[in-house]
Order: C-alpha cells, then structure tokens, then sequence
C-alpha cells in the first residue's frame, strides 16, 4: 500500500505482468508434461514437488504459483519443512508447513503429498533432537489433509548435507514410526478431523503477495488467531472468488477473513460482493484492504463492501490480535468453543485444537504448540476418552506437555 512515485508504479506494473506471465508459463509446462503421463498411464495420481515459498515475497519471481500447479496435477505435491527449533514461545516452527497444507487443500480438497518432508536440518550436530517433535509434524500433517509423506532422508551420508539425518537417530525413527501406527489405527477419526468443512476462510491474493509486504504477515496472524481458537482454517483464492467456485474445502464458509490485502482483480470484488448478498459476512485486518487493482489503481467498491468491519492488526501481537477477532466473529453468529485457563475464565493461546461434530458427541484434537506444559478445561460436558493413550479424561483438568497431542471422544 502506501504512496509510490509514479516511475515506481509504471516499473511494478511491468514487473507483476511479468511475474503473472512466468507463473502461468511454468505451470503450463507441467500441464504438458501430466498430460504427457496421462496419456500412457491415466490411472496413475501425478504431483509436482513444489516448495512452500508463496510466503516469500522475495521469491516471487521464481514462477510457482500453486493454485495453478493444484489444477493440474491429482495431488497437492510439495516440498516443506516444519524444523524443530524454538520460535520465540513456540515450541517448534510448525506454522509454515500447516498453513502451506491448508492452502494447498482449499483450491481443490486435494489430498496434500510432501514427497520432501523435512523435520531435521541438513547437517545437523551429533545432539539429540526432541523426538515429540518427530511424532508431532506427522500427526498434526495428517490433521491438515497430508494423506502421504516422504520423510527426508533415509540413506548414508554420502554428501555432507544428508548428515544428522533421521537415518541416524533410532529415537527419532521410534516416534515416526509409533506416529505412523495411530495415524493408521485412527485413520477414520483423522479422516473425520481433516475432512471437517469450517466456516471461516482467509482471502488468498497473489496480487496482495505481489503488492503489500505486511499481507502475509498479516495473514500468518490471521491463521495462527484462528487456529488457536478452534477453527478448521481454509482459504479462498481471488481466483475462485471471480468464478464462483470452490472447492469441498471452502464450500461452507460463512466469513472471511481479508488481512491487509490491499490490492486485488476487479472479480474479486465482485465476488466478495456476491457472497455478502447471499449471507455472507467479512471481517478485515488491519488498514487499506481493497484499496487498489492489480495495477495499484484505486478500486470503487460496491456499497455492500465500502463499511466493512475491520479490526487493527499489529505486527507481532498475534494472541491479541486473537481477541479481537473472536469477539468479532462472535458478534457476526460464528459460534467459538474456547479451551480455557485452570483458574480464570479466559481462553488459551498456543492450543491447537478443533471440535468436530461425531453423532451426538464431538472428536476433539488438540496439540501443544507452546514451549511450556499447559493446564486447562475443555468446556464441553460427556464422557472424554484420549484415542491415542486410551485413557479416560477429566475435562476440566487437563495438561499437555510441549509438542504433546490428544484426540479426545466425547461422549
């Protein structure tokens, strides 16, 4: 957003053209080459191993757009890391990877394949690494519609860079390995989890990408609000808003959210427009959003979005930006189940977790992101059994270490 001279404007211009242009040029050559394979093998599912860079702004000019490559390839293949290093009060960098699985599955409820998983840095010391991490990346894949993996690497070092690899570390191979038994004891409550339709989306915009620096920042703290307060977080592209269609992932959302996507297509705003007159409600973060085309011209909205809600977003405060957004959402009819602290009657922050529906009771999964064990309740009455310990549960005192997770049954 902001001001820009006018040689700046002209240069960006072209730049975005060119940007579109390699992007589309890219994906049209995979699009040969599956057809390619189609017409030899037409039952054989076809990916391409994409890295999760779309976040990267810097990287935009290396041609990937994966809403292109999703259309044409049967799975939603990619390449990401999810390392297991702290981040700031995180116990490991798990947003990445989870927000990269989510987008990838909304364009077309796509089953996602990270035929490159990477969970242990290449070179890493001769030093153990927590393997409640190991365990926690493939579980909470699963969770977010990864429904086939390859783990990175499993050979000698013969280069350098494969050193300290998961080859080397039986205690690391131990808890993919007990991961890889639930995920397949509990595949049909995973499946009922991951393929739960939510009501909330975030705006896609790779013209916001091109244009804003603080849209992916703000839209990483729109995932992270949403995610912590129980949310199943999808997407919608600007591509399917113009369109008009969606995919399985997004056909149910009531709300979206817009973070500080600035600039957007003109069928974007028409299909915003579409969707508030037939119920729909939006919700904006942050300042200027839908202020300009794709060419950095200033966009007339239609009266429906001139006076859309919005709430302030500030960089770096996500767990407040949180309370707001809820009590936003709140006011517009999307009911929230808050995990709430011991004592106090305020929500936690750094829970992942969701509450899906299972005849007259619900399936909740929650995992600890935090660096620190977590005591709190779970506002819901019945009978809780954990699938994965097959321990029976007291909801109101419930405690989670780093990296742990439970599936409850409540009955």
């Amino acid at each position: 957003g902001g001001k820009r001279d006018f040689l700046q404007v002209r240069e960006q211009r072209a730049y975005y053209d060119w940007v579109i242009f390699n992007m589309e040029h890219f994906a049209g050559w995979h699009k040969w080459m599956n057809g390619i394979i189609k017409s030899i093998a037409p039952n054989i599912p076809t990916h391409a191993k994409i890295m999760a860079e779309v976040f990267d702004r810097g990287r935009i000019f290396r041609g990937v757009d994966p809403e292109l490559f999703c259309d044409v390839t049967d799975l939603a293949g990619n390449d990401c890391w999810s390392w297991p290093r702290p981040v700031e009060f995180y116990a490991y960098s798990w947003q990445i990877e989870e927000m990269w699985y989510d987008l990838l599955h909304s364009f077309k409820g796509q089953s996602v394949f990270n035929s490159e998983n990477h969970f242990i840095t290449d070179r890493s010391p001769a030093k153990s690494i927590n393997p409640e991490h190991t365990r926690c990346i493939f579980w909470q894949g699963a969770l977010h519609h990864q429904g086939v993996t390859t783990a990175w690497v499993w050979e000698e070092a013969s280069d350098p860079v494969l050193e300290g690899s998961i080859y080397f570390r039986p205690a690391n191979i131990h808890a993919a390995s007990e991961a890889m038994f639930d995920l397949n004891r509990l595949a049909g409550e995973v499946k009922a989890v991951s393929s739960h339709q939510g009501e909330v989306a975030i705006l896609y915009s790779m013209t916001s990408l091109f244009w804003e620096e603080d849209y992916t920042q703000a839209l990483a703290t729109a995932y992270a609000a949403l995610n912590f307060s129980g949310q199943q977080v999808t997407f919608i592209s600007e591509k399917q808003l113009a369109s008009g269609q969606r995919s399985s992932a997004n056909a149910k959302i009531r709300y979206i959210i817009i973070p500080r996507a600035t600039h957007v297509k003109e069928g974007t705003v028409k299909g915003l427009a579409e969707f508030v007159a037939k119920g729909g409600r939006i919700l904006a973060l942050g300042n200027d959003n839908l202020k300009y085309d794709e060419y950095h011209r200033e966009l007339k909205l239609p009266a429906s979005l001139e006076n859309i809600p919005s709430i302030e977003w500030v960089i770096a405060r996500d767990e407040l930006v949180a309370v707001d957004l809820r009590e936003s959402l709140e006011k517009m009819g999307l009911k929230i189940t808050r995990l709430l602290l011991p004592v106090k009657n305020e929500a936690t922050w750094g829970l992942e977790y969701r509450v899906v529906p299972q005849g007259k009771g619900a399936l909740v999964p929650i995992t600890n992101m935090m660096n620190k064990t977590m005591e709190f309740r779970v506002p819901l009455e019945g009978k809780a059994i954990d699938l994965l310990s097959g321990k029976t549960v007291n909801l109101q005192k419930m405690e989670l270490a780093p990296m742990e997770s439970c599936l409850l049954q409540i009955e």
